[in-house]
Formats: C-alpha cells, sequence, structure tokens
C-alpha cells in the first residue's frame, strides 16, 4: 500500500516512530515553522548545548547558524549581607575571563562610627600590597599612596558608610589579568560615598591597587577594621566577568 499525501498519516504518533529515524536530512528546509510546533513543546532538556561552556550563551550570526560564544560581561555572583559580619567573602571565583568587574552597592556599617572595610585578595594579609588614591572630601582634594602594605585597598572610615547615611558606599572595581599566574594583579576603580546629611558626596574616590602575587584571583575577601562595627544587612556585592 502506498500513502499519496500527509493527510492520510491520521494513525502515525510519536510512539511508532523509533528515536533517530527522522534526522535533519529528511526534513525539507522550511517545512518545519514556528505554526507547526505548539508552544512550550520544546523545553531545555531537549536542546543540547553541544560545545557549549558554563556562562556561554548562543549567538545567531546573520547567515542563517548559530554558535555559543562567550558575553562580554556575565554575572558571575551576586551576594547580600543577610547577618551582620565582620568578614564577608566572595570565593571560588571561575578563571577563563579577562577581567573581573566588583560592583557594589548599599555598603552600610552596623553602627553610626565606621572604623571602615579592607580588601584582600586571596585572603593574603602579608605586606603584598600597593595602592594610591586621589580623593575629594566635601570641597578638598587630597592624595595618598600606600606601598608594602598588608592590605589591597581601604579608605579608613570612607570605605564604610555610617549605618545613619542616607544611602551606602557604592564602588566600582576593575581587576584585569586576574586568571594570570606569571604576573602581578592590577586594578583600579572608583568609590562614592554619601554622609548622612543632604544630596552631596561626603567624598569621591579614584583608585588604583595592585597584589604582587602571581597566583590567580580565587577569591575576594572584605574585612571590617573592628569586631563590634559589622558589614551590615543589605550590603551587596555583585561580581562580573569580562571577557
Amino acid at each position: 500500500m502506498s500513502i499519496g499525501v500527509t493527510t492520510q498519516l491520521t494513525s502515525v504518533n510519536t510512539s511508532q516512530i523509533v528515536d533517530g529515524a527522522v534526522t535533519s536530512a529528511k526534513i525539507a528546509s522550511g517545512a518545519v515553522v514556528a505554526a507547526s510546533i505548539a508552544a512550550g513543546s520544546v523545553g531545555t532538556a531537549a536542546m543540547s548545548s553541544g560545545s557549549a561552556t558554563s556562562g556561554q550563551i548562543l549567538q545567531a550570526n546573520g547567515s542563517g547558524s548559530a554558535s555559543f560564544v562567550t558575553p562580554g560581561m556575565a554575572l558571575i555572583s551576586s551576594a547580600t549581607v543577610t547577618t551582620a559580619t565582620q568578614t564577608f567573602t566572595l570565593s571560588s571565583i571561575p578563571q577563563g575571563y579577562q577581567s573581573l568587574r566588583l560592583v557594589i552597592r548599599d555598603l552600610f556599617s552596623s553602627t553610626t562610627n565606621p572604623a571602615g572595610m579592607s580588601i584582600y585578595v586571596n585572603n593574603i594579609t602579608t605586606t603584598t600590597y600597593g595602592f594610591q588614591y586621589v580623593r575629594g572630601v566635601a570641597a578638598t582634594a587630597s592624595a595618598v599612596r600606600g606601598s608594602n602594605v598588608g592590605y589591597l585597598f581601604t579608605t579608613n572610615t570612607d570605605l564604610l558608610a555610617a549605618s545613619t547615611s542616607l544611602v551606602g558606599t557604592f564602588a566600582t572595581l576593575d581587576f584585569y589579568n586576574y586568571s594570570n599566574t606569571t604576573k602581578a594583579k592590577h586594578g583600579g576603580g572608583v568609590v562614592f560615598h554619601q554622609g548622612s546629611g543632604g544630596a552631596s558626596f561626603t567624598n569621591v574616590t579614584l583608585v588604583g591597587f595592585m597584589e604582587t602575587g602571581t597566583a590567580a584571583i580565587t577569591s575576594l575577601v572584605f574585612e571590617s577594621a573592628s569586631v563590634t562595627d559589622l558589614i551590615a544587612v543589605g550590603s551587596r556585592f555583585d561580581l562580573y566577568g569580562v571577557s
């Protein structure tokens, strides 16, 4: 018996088709259109990631095909402090990007008189760090240099906003070549800190920093300078990978 047209295939269902029997070579170009696919019938379980690595996205090339690529900037982790703590850590930082970008938002102290906060790479606390920053406090500018110090960066009370501040400290810090294992680590960024009164900043700091070790950066540690002055609930740390 021969079948003349597809309208005669009323009794054929998926249970009668052997897995792998229908290949792309047997489907005419354009034969399957969006209108032929029921909404929700194709889930992620039916889509193979092929040679994709973690964090990659599928990008069309404009010529009818697509490939997996690493996005220009991808969120690695987003962490918000849920219990006031002296030390907060972003750990297990994946390798594979060119740089890291750390965005700090709503960073508050648990007290009205903050003792400040320091940042460490890989929890290294030896004197292998250096930094230089230019700061504007109200209408006054100043510059500070730190050589062979025991922390990546700190601005004393200025990196941890008082609990009474209208908003917390905000910062954007970049770490270049963070996964390199033969060179020192360098970076820089800007910190905005507002006091408790009016629509004005207490200070704005532009900073450059380095750590002379050659190990890849796998963690960033944030530590308040006092056991009684803690990093407050709601302080947020977002880490991005930049390709």
